[in-house]
């Protein structure tokens, strides 16, 4: 089974490659969804606002434009951030691949924007 992975800039159009490659039947992987969800989850959540401060909160979840100023504006903030977030997105996006293989899909085909930063395009 083939893995194509989609990397790019924001608005490259990876999620357009994306969609066109989901019309003929590959399974997506969306990295960016995968860390959405990362983030709405209790464990996470928490660390992230134990690192950067309540302040980040808004109705008892991480507003992610809030989080964006801090982190992206500072590589040493941004470099915490990834600490956290980013093992759990390489086991989610693992696992996410091991169901696709099981349902036997077409192909999978990996929207990734950070495909070479993290280090996964051996998958």
């Amino acid at each position: 089974m083939k893995t194509i992975g989609i990397t790019g800039a924001i608005g490259s159009g990876k999620t357009r490659i994306s969609q066109l490659f989901q019309r003929h039947g590959y399974a997506i992987i969306d990295l960016d969804s995968i860390g959405h969800r990362i983030l709405e989850m209790h464990k996470f959540k928490k660390r992230v606002s134990d690192q950067f401060g309540k302040y980040i909160l808004k109705n008892n979840r991480i507003s992610r434009e809030k989080l964006r100023k801090i982190v992206f504006y500072n590589p040493e903030y941004l470099h915490k951030l990834n600490e956290i977030i980013h093992p759990e997105l390489i086991k989610q996006l693992k696992k996410e691949i091991l169901i696709h293989k099981k349902k036997r899909v077409k192909a999978i085909v990996i929207d990734a924007a950070l495909l070479f930063e993290l280090k996964i395009d051996y998958l």
